[in-house]
């Protein structure tokens, strides 16, 4: 069959695969959009980053990504939210849009309508996929430039032959080359699709060779949206808080980008190479399952036979995603393989449709009394199998919805409302990672008087109070003659505020005057005073507890919650030296005196809420917890 007439018999009616497609965007939107992060996601670094990036037109990090930049500003000047929800909802957007391309290339290698929603929705229910379509992050809008860029050339390979006026394949041609050299600026990996589009543009039309003009144009095309690049060095002054060197000549853009982080590829040995892909197997059932997986691996051998040129396409554009990613050192490896999975996705749907056809030949029973019986079981049979995918999507709604992830912007209001005027800031790491400070600063606006030792030619004054924020190890901070006590303490990994003084173990203004004396097991609470010092969104609680430690337990680990949730957990003293031991290395001076606010999430409702503090128990037996109510916070 030619694809014209492959063309005419599986793609059906446009106007109704557009309707379809726009309903799966509009419904995965929904989704995304109900559970998308309200402000700066919890550890996303470079999430962060991209947000200031977006709004101030400046320089990401390697490898620039000025199309996802130019698109996230469009998405900052909305008038809702934050402007870092507003870049949460452009990944949520195209995250959409790439679900409903998805159903719109699967009608394009000839699937039924059924089955190609399957293989659109069991993409988009994919928590790889969700995770970042809710999240500031360059994977849900890069998916959706692959999809774009993988239909318009679907679109050529219909056209190539077919009835339709003079020149139209040439169009879809030079669309396709354009937004195949845009689709670089969501993600330079892209590049490496290049062998598997040019060979399908070869089996399809090797005549192509012989009219060098639309051969050049869709060079001049493609370089076209190469262009964008060259954003990158007239902006590399204007803010670049990663800070990498800048890509001012051609050597150094090269390094910027396509010679970008090639200190992590093929990081791997040839023996580690079944090691490796277990691993991926393992992240595919996370996304698929191990049904989906099955159908994924009878979809590819149902390509084979049924479209030998696509399935070289969509199987050539798989194998070199998954061989190259496969050996890149990083420590989130499942984000990197997303477009790979949005072509396995299209395997699982032909292994859908392989089911259906199987199917309704076993049910005929001969022509044409069978027909329509076979048809109607096929059909149930298809709709049965949706029926996992309630499921699936249950469990990735749960493990992704960041809609009360507020603990960045919690804990840096309270941040910057703690801090004397005129204090150094130091924020954790460098550059992308400290990108949340120059969000609040840069973006909102927010105490402009504070030093910040990550901006371009801060120095601490002397005699100016010091903080370290949003780090439980201070690397960086070499004051021999210091301690550290902290400030704030909130929801989340290392959201802590720490000060910065004299020597010293406990804080000097005597211990607390509240008695419990209530064994916690691993350490007993002595004294606890709590004062509500902020009722206001997002609440604060100061709390001043003397906790004496175990016999046999010299770090124990103390916990705070607020009703059923735990808003932080510590080791007790932590920030402070490590207490003195004596020869047999027990700890000399069991009891310690903290002194720190708390964070309330601001997601808590208004009322009046159970303050408790507690111990973890990490004993060979397993996690215990135990409680005690110290107070209670009321929000206003």
């Amino acid at each position: 069959m030619d694809d014209a007439k492959g063309e005419a018999a599986g793609a059906g009616a446009r106007p109704a695969d557009a309707l379809i497609a726009a309903l799966i965007g509009g419904v995965f939107l929904a989704l995304y959009v109900s559970t998308l992060a309200p402000d700066l996601a919890l550890g996303g670094g470079d999430g962060h980053e991209l947000t200031v990036v977006a709004a101030t037109l400046g320089l990401a990090h390697p490898t620039g990504y000025p199309l996802y930049t130019w698109i996230g500003h469009l998405f900052t000047t909305l008038p809702i939210g934050t402007v870092a929800y507003r870049t949460n909802l452009m990944s949520a957007t195209l995250g959409a849009g790439a679900v409903a391309m998805l159903y719109l290339i699967a009608r394009k290698i000839r699937l039924p309508p059924v089955s190609a929603a399957y293989a659109a929705v069991t993409f988009g229910i994919s928590t790889t996929f969700w995770s970042q379509a809710v999240i500031t992050e360059v994977y849900a809008p890069n998916a959706f430039m692959v999809s774009l860029t993988l239909w318009l050339l679907l679109r050529w390979a219909a056209a190539v032959g077919s009835s339709e006026a003079a020149g139209v394949a040439d169009r879809r041609f030079l669309g396709f080359a354009l937004a195949y050299g845009l689709s670089l600026g969501s993600h330079m990996s892209n590049l490496g699709f290049a062998p598997a589009y040019a060979m399908f543009v070869l089996v399809c039309e090797w005549r192509i060779l012989m009219r060098p003009v639309v051969v050049l144009l869709g060079l001049a095309a493609f370089l076209l949206g190469v262009a964008q690049f060259a954003w990158l060095p007239l902006r590399m002054e204007v803010l670049d808080i990663f800070p990498n060197p800048h890509p001012g000549t051609l050597d150094a853009l090269l390094d910027y980008t396509v010679r970008a982080f090639s200190n992590l590829r093929f990081s791997f040995p040839l023996a580690a190479l079944p090691g490796r892909m277990a691993v991926y197997q393992g992240m595919l059932e996370d996304n698929f399952t191990k049904v989906g997986l099955g159908l994924g691996l009878l979809g590819m051998w149902t390509l084979l036979h049924r479209d030998v040129r696509r399935f070289w396409l969509l199987a050539g554009m798989y194998g070199v995603h998954v061989g190259f990613f496969s050996q890149l050192f990083v420590p989130d490896p499942d984000v990197f393989f997303i477009a790979s999975n949005l072509v396995f996705a299209l395997f699982v749907g032909l292994g859908i449709d392989a089911v259906r056809a199987a199917t309704a030949r076993l049910v005929t029973l001969g022509p044409p009394s069978g027909v329509g019986l076979a048809r109607a079981v096929s059909l149930a049979v298809v709709l049965l199998l949706y029926v996992p995918l309630a499921g699936a999507a249950r469990e990735s709604l749960r493990d992704n919805d960041r809609s009360k992830d507020t603990a960045y912007g919690d804990f840096y209001r309270n941040v910057f409302d703690v801090l004397p005027r005129g204090s150094v800031l130091v924020p954790k790491g460098r550059g992308a990672f400290a990108s949340a400070v120059t969000y609040w600063r840069r973006i909102n606006g927010v105490r402009p008087d504070l030093v910040v030792l990550t901006d371009r030619g801060a120095t601490a004054p002397p005699t100016a109070p010091m903080f370290v924020a949003h780090i439980r190890t201070p690397l960086g901070v070499h004051l021999p003659t210091a301690r550290l006590a902290p400030v704030l303490r909130a929801a989340g990994a290392d959201l802590v505020l720490y000060r910065i003084e004299p020597g010293g173990r406990s804080p000097e203004d005597g211990p607390p005057s509240g008695g419990v004396e209530r064994d916690l097991g691993v350490a007993t609470l002595v004294h606890v005073d709590v004062v509500v010092s902020r009722r206001r969104r997002p609440a604060r609680v100061h709390l001043r507890a003397l906790w004496r430690r175990g016999d046999d337990v010299p770090q124990p680990v103390i916990a705070t919650r607020v009703d059923d949730e735990t808003i932080e957990t510590h080791v007790l003293g932590d920030g402070l030296p490590p207490p003195a031991t004596d020869a047999r290395g027990t700890p000399i001076g069991a009891e310690v005196v903290e002194d720190y606010d708390v964070v309330v999430p601001s997601t808590l409702p208004s009322g009046s809420h159970a303050l408790m503090l507690g111990t973890v128990d990490l004993g060979s037996s397993g996690v215990k917890l135990r409680w005690v109510e110290v107070g209670s916070v009321v929000i206003e």
